[in-house]
């Protein structure tokens, strides 16, 4: 055997080392594959749907929505987006119409809430929610929906309560196509 100066003690330590990383590599590797899995077989999915929100003014404002029908669509919502681009939002419906609360846990960015009544009036704007909020942000009264959108974005495009949003779970009022407030 070559002496190269290192006592054969301290080879082994340094090869026993080099082999315990390699398999906590290893490990951690197979947990992160193993993770990443759950998470994908875990993730929410939603689909994707337009609709329009047509102001009393009478402009048309077109949005591309993803559409949350079940309980677990409604718990994830937007939690953990980075961004929430103009003309996209999410839509909560209910069937039936109830009272609802919504909050920011784990939405990193701020949204406007429009609250949906069945004939598709809009009843109550919460606009520029707090991120990471988790106070409880309450329609008042029975909706059939809400649209989340980026913050700022009602005011930006003049969109008001009162202003109707068209979309098929909504049934359009009778009476000349405006909506009643009560």
């Amino acid at each position: 055997m070559i002496n190269d100066g290192f006592p054969l003690f301290y080879k082994n330590k340094i090869v026993i080392a080099g082999l315990v990383t390699a398999v906590a590599l290893l490990f951690f590797c197979q947990q992160a594959s193993a993770a990443s899995g759950w998470l994908a077989k875990n993730e929410v999915q939603f689909k994707k749907s337009n609709l329009v929100i047509k102001t009393m003014t009478g402009h048309e404002h077109n949005f591309v929505v993803e559409v949350a029908l079940t309980e677990e669509q409604h718990d994830r919502g937007l939690m953990f987006r980075r961004e929430v681009p103009s003309g996209t939002g999410m839509l909560f419906v209910f069937n039936p119409s109830r009272p609802v609360a919504m909050w920011m846990k784990n939405t990193y960015v701020p949204l406007d809430m429009l609250f949906v009544r069945e004939d598709g009036a809009i009843i109550k704007i919460i606009e520029k929610t707090v991120p990471m909020d988790l106070t409880a942000l309450n329609s008042d009264s029975p909706v059939a929906g809400v649209i989340e959108m980026k913050g700022g974005e009602a005011v930006r495009l003049g969109i008001n309560i009162g202003d109707l949003v068209m979309y098929e779970r909504f049934m359009p009022p009778k009476m000349g196509g405006k909506a009643a407030i009560n």
